[in-house]
């Protein structure tokens, strides 16, 4: 998990997790259960690769979004992986079954990144989850991939 504060407002920040499996994912959310973050407005970004059971691995987060839901949905199709990014559409209709409904839908990640900071939603934070390439994608959109940007601090 890393913290990446938005470029254009400050009171926002994107929590990248590259929770890119069912295990990964059941892992991710539970952890971030712990968090008191999602009691403010929260944003999700969510775009994958392809999986054996899409349905097996957003159902830990779709859980979370109906416990803590998000002021908005963005799903996005990762670019430059391996494989190419799951249509928006095929992800949407898993979520659909369990209530949750996408507010946007773009095919390009830095297209879904402009979206989130020039709307008026109000998320203090952007979970950003799923396929690591789409970590990547939005480090890029957010001009965070330079070398300074990534490199390791540790904790004090």
């Amino acid at each position: 998990m890393q913290d990446v504060p938005s470029p254009t407002r400050s009171e926002m920040s994107y929590l990248l997790e590259g929770a890119h499996n069912p295990s990964g994912m059941e892992a991710s959310c539970a952890l971030l259960e712990t968090q008191t973050r999602w009691s403010e407005p929260w944003l999700l970004l969510l775009g994958c690769t392809p999986q054996t059971d899409l349905r097996l691995m957003l159902h830990p987060l779709m859980d979370m979004c109906k416990r803590h839901a998000p002021v908005a949905v963005v799903l996005t199709e990762p670019q430059f992986g391996r494989y190419p990014g799951v249509p928006c559409d095929d992800i949407e209709a898993v979520m659909v079954e369990h209530g949750v409904h996408a507010t946007v839908k773009f095919s390009q990640p830095e297209m879904a990144v402009d979206w989130i900071e020039s709307e008026a939603h109000g998320a203090r934070t952007v979970l950003c989850i799923g396929s690591l390439y789409l970590q990547g994608n939005v480090l890029s959109a957010l001009n965070a991939d330079s070398d300074e940007g990534l490199a390791i601090v540790a904790k004090e």
